[in-house]
Formats: C-alpha cells, structure tokens, sequence
C-alpha cells in the first residue's frame, strides 16, 4: 500500500484514482478481521461493504499511513507536520461522524508527498547556498530569494502553488524573526517551510 501511495505523482491527472484505489484496498483490509496488521504495506483484495453507510477507515489507519509517509522527515519535523494534518483534516471534515472519509484520505496523502517534494527541493537548494557561502552561513534573505525563484522556474505546479502562498505569508509574517535569520541551518530553513506549508490562502 505505501509503494504504491509512494509512486503517486501529486500533480499527475491520474493521482486521484491511484489514491482513491488505496484507499478502497485499505477499507477492505480493515473489514477483513482475520487481516494481518502488515497488509497495510502489502496489497489486498477488491473492497466488500461491510456495513452501510459512507466508507471510512479508522483514525488509527490514517494516522499509521501518515506516519509511513513520513517517515524520512526529521522526526521533530515529522511530529508537528503529523499534529497539524491531523488538526486540518479535523476541522475540515467536522460533519464526518465516524472514521476518515475518501476526501479527507486524499488530503493528507497529497499533503505528505508534497511536503516531502518540498523538503527535498529546499534541502538540495539550501545545501548548494551552503556550499558557496565559505562557512559564513545561509541568510534567511537568501535562501528565499533562491526558494522563490525556483518555484517560477522548475517546481511541478502543484508544488509551485504551495511555495508561492508560504513564501508570501514568510516574506510578509513577523515569524521571520527567528534564531538563526542570518546563519540559517538545514533544520531551521525545513521549519521556517512548515511553519507556512499548511496555511490556507488568504
């Protein structure tokens, strides 16, 4: 199940039906009692209702394939991106009773591989600025500056949509006020990112 959310492309016209298939195969495992806990890394049969009503998996399935998802985030990292996925989906799914809905599956899947695209970009940018600073450190300014115009150039454009609204909510917010401004480490320029990866457009 995970290999197969891992070769989903967010900004692919087939990622919907890819993540809606997952989901359907994770529906039918939980149904199935006699399932081994493991097949949420395998395969699994064609979903069979078990019960009327919408079909949902439970909060403890998404939150295992969050964290699945995530797992080659820095773990602090990690933990507060879990946390606030959680807390969107919440408030953004209030009038769902019972379990995790398709569309609310769906955001969170989208939100983790964009995250981890995101991250990766800014790593490999953040590490080149680095490596050309002779030991002086990377500015916040910078390191921005480069953000920016990456995501007019060469991000795919769902991940370029949410560069460009964190990177307006940075370059406007007081959070930029942050330990590190002018000698920015990998992990502060990966949290500086979070801190606005999540915020709705204005």
């Amino acid at each position: 199940m995970i290999s197969r959310l891992r070769t989903c492309n967010p900004s692919s016209p087939a990622f919907p039906s890819a993540v809606e298939s997952v989901f359907y195969d994770l529906a039918a495992t939980e149904a199935a009692p006699d399932r081994p806990s493991s097949s949420v890394q395998q395969g699994s049969s064609v979903f069979q209702r078990a019960k009327p009503g919408p079909i949902t998996i439970s909060e403890g399935l998404f939150l295992q394939i969050l964290q699945h998802l995530s797992t080659d985030f820095p773990k602090p990292l990690q933990t507060r991106f879990i946390e606030a996925v959680l807390t969107v989906s919440t408030k953004t799914n209030s009038k769902e009773l019972e379990g995790v809905g398709l569309a609310r599956f769906h955001r969170g899947v989208q939100a983790c591989l964009l995250m981890e695209e995101l991250i990766d970009a800014a790593a490999m940018l953040f590490q080149t600025l680095e490596s050309r600073s002779s030991g002086t450190g990377v500015s916040s300014d910078a390191f921005i500056g480069v953000l920016q115009s990456a995501a007019k150039s060469q991000f795919p454009r769902q991940l370029t949509a949410v560069l460009e609204s964190l990177l307006e909510a940075i370059t406007t917010s007081a959070a930029m006020k942050m330990p590190g401004v002018e000698g920015l480490h990998l992990s502060d320029a990966c949290n500086l990112l979070f801190n606005f990866a999540l915020v709705p457009p204005q």
